[in-house]
């Protein structure tokens, strides 16, 4: 069954979250054996750029509870050709599950009865890509595609993990002190970087908090955030300038602490001798060889910056750092 309609979908919960209505951009599609069953969803992602861990494996943090005694984690990361990485781990809900990124979209596979082996969810995965059409240019740019762009007094319940490091949360979801403005790459400021590596400019953002808990802060946004890609939206890296995040609008941890997804390296500082004066850097990293990636760096002036990278095949640890080294010389020169 494929659909868009979401009557047609059979929560265990009893009925539809509050928020679907608002995040109805999404496919369903449920195939079944004699013995066997999976279900695929594709869907976008919220307003943000996506973080680049593993949307349906976020394990307990903070105010938000799994709904299984499985504590939900990644297991196994594997390779879409030369494209992009998923992950294979158990779900929130206690399903095992297999997740990618591809064209700008998440795409979950849950075993919902019955057993696969690891090697046929990668080889059902890696299917995904053989049959593909061109997206249309108008929906190249992932702030056509955002639901806050379409919704927007969109609210979440909950502040989802945004990266690898502890209590740094989305900023988003909370129209009431950092309302969300998107443009197009063309358009943002020309002291932004146009390019990341090989990713090009997407889309950049402001969260310009000019809500009520702003009356003193007008002058500087909550959050601005550029998001570049390449040109198949598998890969994607977030750049965030950060004033505060959270809606008590709190410093983020520094120095950064680990957060709740499991890391080959969990942290690891930096030093880049150009710019020792200005920056203090610290990354983490999922897996050191195709990650995901993610930097937290603080410069003299107190603003937080942080960068994170999905994972892709041969993008390794030491190719990020060379990318956050570039960036921060480039804009220790601005």
């Amino acid at each position: 069954m494929s659909t868009n309609d979401l009557n047609a979908i059979n929560y265990n919960s009893g009925g539809i979250p509050y928020w679907t209505p608002m995040r109805n951009s999404c496919a369903v599609y449920h195939l079944h054996s004699p013995n066997r069953s999976i279900r695929i969803k594709q869907y976008l992602f919220l307003d943000y750029g996506p973080h680049p861990t593993h949307h349906s494996m976020i394990p307990p943090i903070g105010s938000y509870k799994a709904k299984t005694e499985t504590t939900p984690s990644p297991r196994l990361e594997f390779e879409i050709g030369q494209r992009a990485c998923g992950w294979i781990g158990i779900d929130y809900a206690g399903k095992h599950v297999a997740q990618l990124m591809l064209h700008g979209t998440c795409i979950e596979v849950r075993i919902t009865t019955g057993t696969f082996t690891d090697t046929e969810l990668i080889i059902l995965c890696n299917g995904f890509v053989d049959n593909e059409e061109e997206n249309l240019e108008e929906s190249t740019y992932h702030m056509n595609s955002s639901y806050y762009k379409r919704y927007p007094k969109t609210h979440h319940g909950f502040l989802v993990p945004s990266s690898l490091f502890a209590r740094d949360v989305s900023n988003f979801g909370l129209p009431h002190c950092a309302y969300p403005e998107w443009m197009n790459g063309t358009k943002a400021p020309t002291n932004i970087p146009r390019r990341f590596g090989m990713l090009s400019l997407n889309s950049f953002g402001i969260l310009n908090g000019n809500g009520e808990l702003h009356v003193t802060k007008k002058e500087t946004p909550m959050e601005t955030f550029a998001l570049y890609t390449d040109e198949n939206r598998d890969s994607m890296a977030w750049v965030r300038t950060i004033r505060s995040v959270g809606p008590k609008e709190e410093e983020p941890l520094w120095p950064p602490q680990p957060g709740a997804y499991p890391c080959e390296t969990p942290m690891q500082e930096w030093i880049i001798e150009e710019v020792v004066e200005h920056y203090q850097i610290f990354t983490s990293h999922v897996t050191k060889e195709n990650g995901p990636h993610c930097a937290a760096i603080k410069n003299k002036n107190g603003m937080y910056r942080y960068v994170h990278a999905t994972p892709r095949p041969g993008f390794n640890a030491n190719d990020f750092f060379r990318l956050i080294r570039e960036l921060l010389v480039l804009q220790s020169k601005l």
